[in-house]
């Protein structure tokens, strides 16, 4: 009897564990993703920024070469 107590016991402490380290897993999986979605958003701003930068520069550029000419 003692023996399947400890097999029992085991099994327990043994699942638990890699439930355990399944949750750790899917909690740093999950932080990653919104490390990722947070990067993609940063990046997609800058590259609305840098596009309406550049129309600014073209606009610019137009308006001096008709300064010049």
């Amino acid at each position: 009897m003692q023996l399947v107590n400890s097999l029992i016991h085991w099994l327990a402490d043994y699942y638990l564990s890699t439930l355990m380290r399944g949750v750790a897993t899917a909690c740093s999986l999950a932080n990653k993703a919104i490390s990722l979605r947070l990067e993609t958003q940063r990046l997609t701003s800058s590259a609305i920024a840098m596009e309406s930068l550049q129309e600014e520069l073209v606009c610019s550029s137009t308006m001096i070469e008709e300064l010049l000419y």
